[in-house]
């Protein structure tokens, strides 16, 4: 799971068995065989005055010898019928139970835990014990109107769900709450009801997500990803989608739970920018680079490829910020970093790696004329004019060049080499370029 973490799946599944009135337990089989309590939902725990310390225990360590022993061959028995078993069961408080076990098979057809579904039946028992076999319809009207008053209550707790939530079938709207629709900045839910599912989705993205719901409904019960969607005023909102399939009107449909990380995918670009991307410039920083060399280096191996490395330090910084000041500095390096990833081209990358020093990738290139090329239009680029504060100042730049393979077959040998060529660069003078494997 991508938007949703399975730990959050399973607390959902877990706020959901403990909205069950029914007593619900969890079994994991074991060898042998045994059988250990994995969950119980919170009805269960009250009734039978236990808690989470059954967890892990197996029934013979949490009830009597004999109830265990009981158990324990019904349990049996449905490994041995490899299907659902129901039984009832009183104690001497005259309490009745109906249990009902059903088995969780794997991928292999194998029994790998069993869900016991535990009701309390005492009342129906009474009732039949005093009319005789037939039963009192009036409990079974009293049936149905709880039935109906639990459906209104979980109905009105997903309608005032902070998680904006919808029911799509068929691709288009038939259930929103309150929530979802104020995240689509909608009026009124009545609005969204029998919208397209995709209008609010970026046009780009549609034909994949109807590509995502028609996979959902042939090949998944379940799933989670991150989205985009647009809301009725033209924003964009980032959205985390929990979607499970369900039943409407007695069709199956798509249930949706929505959370809107917005707000946290900024955050998390400005934290991811200020990792790995300058603050002044903007281009990749020295960490970034690193990466981004590295991963040349492996295709380079792969699909037999060249590329260069050019080391470019700015000549005579000191004397620009001597004569204009560090915020003047500032504004020097960001022209002299665009005049610089202005010159090379979309496949390459120029990244900031120290105060006045710069590295550029240049990508699958097959000679050193088109490495000069490149060099060429930078210096061409720097002599243009540029002024602060009326004050002109010269770009000036010394390249050291080191090329793949023939400098180097790995990060540090070429990082070392490039910066080789352009100390020797500097030794004769400055502002001019050099290839590592031309210094005599």
């Amino acid at each position: 799971m991508n938007a949703y973490q399975k730990v959050n799946h399973q607390l959902f599944l877990e706020k959901i068995i403990n909205c069950i009135n029914d007593y619900i337990f969890v079994m994991e089989v074991g060898e042998g065989p045994t059988f250990t309590f994995i969950t119980v939902n919170e009805r269960a725990k009250i009734a039978l005055g236990v808690n989470d310390e059954v967890l892990g225990k197996k029934i013979e360590e949490v009830v009597s010898n004999e109830k265990a022993e009981f158990l324990t061959n019904i349990y049996k028995e449905v490994l041995t019928k490899n299907d659902k078993v129901i039984f009832e069961f009183s104690d001497k408080e005259g309490r009745f139970e109906e249990t009902s076990l059903n088995p969780y098979l794997n991928e292999n057809g194998d029994i790998t835990h069993i869900v016991a579904v535990v009701r309390d039946i005492s009342e129906r028992k009474r009732i039949e014990r005093a009319y005789g076999i037939v039963k009192d319809h009036t409990v079974e009207q009293e049936i149905f109107e709880n039935v109906k008053s639990n459906e209104l209550y979980y109905r009105t707790l997903i309608d005032r769900s902070p998680d904006p939530t919808v029911i799509h079938q068929d691709g288009y709207i038939r259930y929103v709450n309150y929530a979802y629709a104020t995240l689509l900045e909608s009026s009124s839910r009545e609005k969204l009801i029998g919208k397209a599912i995709e209008d609010f989705s970026p046009i780009s993205q549609r034909e994949y997500l109807r590509e995502k719901i028609q996979y959902f409904y042939e090949e998944q019960d379940s799933m989670s990803m991150e989205d985009k969607i647009i809301t009725l005023t033209g924003k964009t909102r980032e959205v985390e989608v929990f979607a499970t399939k369900t039943t409407y009107k007695n069709k199956e449909a798509v249930y949706a739970v929505l959370r809107d990380v917005t707000d946290r995918k900024k955050i998390e670009r400005k934290i991811e920018n200020m990792a790995f991307y300058d603050y002044l410039t903007e281009l990749p920083n020295r960490q970034l680079f690193k990466e981004l060399l590295e991963k040349a280096i492996e295709d380079a191996k792969r699909y037999k490829k060249n590329f260069a490395l050019l080391y470019i330090d700015g000549d005579k910084f000191k004397d620009v910020n001597d004569t204009i000041g560090h915020q003047g500095g500032d504004e020097f390096i960001k022209a002299f970093a665009k005049r610089i990833q202005d010159s090379v081209r979309k496949v390459d990358t120029v990244a900031r790696v120290g105060g006045d020093e710069f590295n550029v990738l240049l990508m699958n290139i097959q000679n050193n004329k088109e490495i000069l090329h490149v060099i060429k239009r930078i210096y061409q680029n720097l002599e243009k004019e540029w002024s602060y504060d009326e004050q002109v100042l010269p770009m000036l730049m010394s390249v050291g060049v080191a090329v793949y393979p023939e400098d180097g077959e790995d990060f540090k040998t070429l990082v070392k080499n490039a910066d080789e060529a352009l100390y020797a660069a500097k030794e004769n003078g400055g502002n001019i370029y050099q290839f590592f494997h031309e210094i005599k």
